[in-house]
């Protein structure tokens, strides 16, 4: 999980020698003054990533908790994971509800580009997103560690994202005091052998890809020492009314909104080329600007009347850093027609509200940094855009347990494997 820095491409020895030959006519670049530079929410969530993705004394109660204690609020800090028996509060609850579990199901984990390809944050919030890759050896909530079909122990990928909220607990300590947790579980039984639900229906998306953003800005995606304030105070404008326009920009009441409205008011915040990766496995990725709206419809717009997004909510976060944004939430809507193949459960139930959990982080491109771009008077347009939904969580509002529905399936088979051994006949050796 460490990256070598000794290595250096052919290219960039070339240029440095190129710079040291011609330094009389090549003009003087001036890096940062402070190399190691970070807000402060991005530098205390970092440099406890930096022990989480090494497993640090990963089992030693006493030391990780002591360790865990300079970075999170100890006693109330909430850990808002995606799967049913979330969220935690403080260290002790974290430890044995998601900690553990994950580190014996997921031991050795690989994390993209160190702990993530996106690293934004400022002085009180701070997001991170990746994925992740390692050999199952455990179940986790549930979910076999061995393939449903042919019995092989499992080598995931797993999308894995956090949000943070930063700031001062009732002991006067900097610490984190709130952290939306989001892993990709519907994929997770998708490649034990689990497609519980159906595809959208849209059609085109391609599956399992979920690649880095193209920018320069570094990797992870900002260096926060090249930041510049001007292009913060940019993406912040930006995505509040990208945000204004996906939310709140439909008809009130229960009017369902068209996809040619839709399209309309929010084609100018996508840039042409605009590439939207979903939850790898379940939904997919859209590639151009038009199917990444059509997209965006079906998940958001289509399925639901009155629709919100909830700002005021203590688990809804917004962030910014240089051309990188990320926002966590709920939309809260009437659901009127199936969502991935899920609900509605009856007619009486066509005016519940469902609060879909999802999290979205955008790499926007500027104009004068690029030519022949669309762009907003502002001159940025989102090039890619990262969307993950807690599919289990939003299908058991409408009806479906994925959790449990799993959990009767194993014990089916179970109980037909059992069946078999007892009237003579020898199940299928896989080779």
């Amino acid at each position: 999980m460490t990256r070598d820095c000794k290595k250096t491409s052919t290219w960039h020895s070339a240029w440095l020698v190129l710079s040291v030959l011609s330094c009389g006519s090549l003009p003087r670049v001036i890096a940062g003054n402070d190399p190691q530079y970070m807000p402060a929410a991005k530098r205390l969530c970092h440099e406890m990533d930096a022990k989480i993705c090494v497993q640090w004394h990963w089992d030693d109660y006493e030391k990780w908790t002591k360790q865990m204690a300079e970075y999170f609020s100890e006693k109330d800090f909430v850990y808002d994971f995606s799967s049913p028996d979330s969220p935690y509060v403080g260290i002790a609850a974290w430890w044995g509800g998601e900690h553990i579990p994950w580190n014996k199901a997921f031991p050795n984990t690989t994390f993209a580009a160190g702990s993530g390809f996106i690293e934004a944050g400022g002085e009180e919030l701070h997001t991170v997103t990746t994925y992740a890759t390692a050999a199952m050896q455990a179940d986790f909530k549930g979910i076999p560690h061995r393939h449903r079909g042919t019995g092989e122990r499992l080598n995931v990928t797993l999308v894995d994202l956090d949000f943070y909220k930063v700031g001062m607990n009732g002991e006067g300590k900097f610490r984190i005091l709130y952290n939306a947790c989001m892993v990709d579980l519907y994929s997770l039984m998708v490649q034990a052998g689990y497609r519980l639900l159906d595809s959208p229906s849209m059609g085109g998306l391609v599956e399992g890809s979920y690649w880095p953003p193209r920018t320069m800005a570094g990797v992870p995606a900002p260096n926060s020492q090249f930041v510049k304030h001007s292009e913060t105070a940019t993406s912040e404008g930006f995505f509040d009314k990208f945000l204004s326009a996906l939310f709140e920009g439909s008809a009130v009441g229960s009017a369902v909104e068209t996809f040619e409205s839709f399209s309309t008011r929010m084609e100018r915040f996508l840039h042409t080329d605009a590439i939207l990766y979903a939850n790898p496995l379940g939904i997919g990725r859209a590639q151009g600007r038009e199917q990444a709206l059509e997209l965006l419809f079906e998940m958001f717009v289509h399925n639901f009347s009155a629709r919100k997004l909830e700002r005021e909510a203590d688990n809804f976060v917004r962030v910014c850093e240089g051309l990188l944004c990320g926002v966590h939430g709920y939309q809260s809507g009437a659901q009127i027609e199936p969502w991935l193949g899920a609900g509605p459960v009856a007619v009486s139930r066509l005016s519940a509200r469902i609060d879909l959990r999802f999290a979205l982080h955008v790499n926007l491109y500027v104009q004068s940094r690029g030519v022949g771009i669309d762009t907003l008077s502002e001159g940025a347009v989102a090039l890619d855009l990262y969307l993950l939904f807690d599919i289990p969580h939003a299908v058991k509002q409408m009806g479906r347990d994925l959790f449990a529905e799993i959990a009767q399936l194993r014990q089916e088979e179970e109980e037909s494997t059992n069946r078999n051994w007892e009237v003579g006949f020898e199940p299928e050796l896989v080779s």
